[in-house]
């Protein structure tokens, strides 16, 4: 994934449905300059910040433990937007299609902005008329990588 992603990393990354902060902390590792981090589970939360303290990354980050929906919408309150977003929710819970709407109600990603999710392949992305571009895809079984760039809505 990283491979198809290396000319496009840079600035800010925001890491939904973060797990334990991987790919997050592989784009800070690659270029990225700051990386927000999301993941409603405590556990997870701290995990997170323990391999940004092991990496060096503490200081180019920041982790909230609350739901993404609504990080997205404070984020999107306070005018934030990143240049590469990680979406990898819960398969089958239509988390994709709703949180990728949010990210552009909300103005959460740049122009040219990339999002890289990844979902169930029953699940598949909608972009008709959303402003995004699928511009590749790997199928690994049940799971799909789409990998989008925002490119505005009405284009």
């Amino acid at each position: 994934m990283f491979n198809i992603l290396a000319p496009y990393i840079k600035g800010t990354v925001l890491d939904l449905f973060s797990g334990t902060g991987a790919l997050g902390i592989e784009a800070l590792s690659r270029g990225a300059d700051y990386a927000v981090f999301v993941d409603s589970d405590r556990n997870c939360c701290r995990i997170i910040s323990e391999n940004l303290e092991k990496t060096g990354f503490s200081g180019n980050a920041k982790v909230y433990c609350r739901r993404a929906d609504s990080v997205i919408r404070e984020l999107g309150k306070n005018k934030t937007s990143f240049d590469m977003v990680f979406l990898d929710p819960p398969y089958l819970q239509n988390f994709i299609q709703d949180t990728l709407q949010l990210l552009i109600e909300n103005g959460i990603i740049k122009h040219k902005g990339i999002i890289v999710a990844e979902h169930h392949r029953n699940e598949p992305v909608q972009t008709e008329g959303s402003g995004l571009e699928i511009f590749r895809s790997a199928d690994y079984g049940e799971t799909v990588v789409s990998f989008l760039v925002f490119i505005g809505r009405g284009v």
